[in-house]
């Protein structure tokens, strides 16, 4: 759920790295991609879909420095990518959020930490099979790691 004032929509949240919009031909169309430096220190900064951005923000307010939650959890909008439409299975691809995520080095004994607010659900993406959320008792309040 990404919540924007009194806008909320259910979105795909995907978890990647900073050079998604080069792997995936995808640029954004206002604003900036995150760098490596915001994935590096799990700055809570996100990239918008076209299609969330439009529903998010229908009054035509500029969502580039806005702040929306993902869960109970502030973002602030750093980019909105060009529109990509429906991938081959009819799903809107631009109805989606990416999250700064680190998957370098990603194996089935290793983790990767983000914090979202304790009973968020977050689905990440890679291009790895079988990642997987699950709470890290280990962890303060609020600290999820997801497991491959």
């Amino acid at each position: 759920m990404v919540r924007f004032c009194d806008q909320d929509l259910t979105v795909t949240a995907v978890g990647t790295g900073e050079d998604f919009p080069q792997v995936h031909d995808w640029p954004p169309q206002s604003g900036v991609f995150f760098t490596a430096d915001h994935v590096e220190s799990y700055a809570q900064v996100v990239e918008l879909g076209q299609t969330v951005a439009t529903n998010l923000f229908p009054q035509g307010t500029n969502p580039l420095g806005q702040y929306v939650l993902i869960g109970s959890s502030p973002f602030q909008v750093i980019g909105v990518l060009s529109g990509k439409g429906l991938n081959s299975r009819g799903d809107d691809q631009d109805n989606s959020v990416w999250l700064a995520c680190d998957f370098h080095g990603f194996t089935d004994r290793h983790c990767l930490r983000m914090r979202f607010s304790d009973g968020d659900h977050i689905r990440l993406s890679s291009r790895q099979e079988g990642c997987a959320a699950r709470p890290d008792r280990g962890a303060g309040s609020g600290l999820t790691r997801f497991y491959t």
